[in-house]
């Protein structure tokens, strides 16, 4: 096996063919952005592959048997992982440990203590094999079923008991009030909240 650290766009051409998919970030626009990082700040990025220097290929490309992307930012004290590929069978082999070793030698030269990385698959593997700790979870909430639920639920809900209630036992009936008062609410500006213009 040999590995290569990938310094130009060459190198990310070569390997665009096995860049994961993911929904929210378009295959093109991260390869074009590990380019673009490349070429305009290469000690932020580091790119590695593992070949098959040995074996009977078609093309070139297939010899291609594993490769790490990861980005380190000046104001963070870790290395984030972006992108981790290994060609079946390769999943928790020498490829990927030799990967990650020289991963863990580029974090230390350019001076950062940690390596991180976000999955969408089950992290047990990389916490039983590097010993990554969870340090935080990522949740997510799709903006259109909150939406979705309030009109089912909370909306409704209000809804049929405001038509149950009086006017004077609704819940919001002292802000209808309020609104109807506001002529009646001193002008508070800037100056009396101790602020200026």
């Amino acid at each position: 096996m040999r590995y290569l650290r990938g310094r130009s766009s060459a190198a990310v051409d070569f390997i665009e063919p096995y860049v994961l998919e993911d929904p929210d970030f378009p295959k093109d626009e991260f390869v074009a952005r590990v380019k673009d990082a490349l070429s305009n700040a290469p000690e932020t990025t580091f790119v590695s592959l593992a070949f098959d220097d040995e074996g009977e290929y078609e093309n070139e490309q297939d010899r291609l048997m594993a490769f790490v992307i990861a980005t380190a930012q000046p104001e963070r004290d870790f290395v984030f992982i972006s992108q981790a590929w290994a060609r079946e069978g390769l999943e928790g082999t020498e490829v990927q440990d030799r990967l990650m070793f020289k991963l863990c030698l580029w974090t230390e030269n350019i001076e950062k203590t940690e390596l991180r990385a976000e999955t969408v698959r089950n992290p047990k593997a990389l916490l039983r094999r590097w010993g990554f700790e969870t340090i935080s979870t990522v949740v997510g909430l799709k903006v259109a079923d909150v939406e979705t639920r309030a009109i089912k639920h909370s909306i409704f809900v209000k809804d049929t008991e405001h038509e149950r209630l009086s006017d004077e036992e609704r819940p919001d009936a002292d802000n209808d009030r309020c609104e109807d008062r506001q002529d009646e609410q001193p002008d508070v500006g800037p100056a009396e909240l101790g602020g200026g213009v």
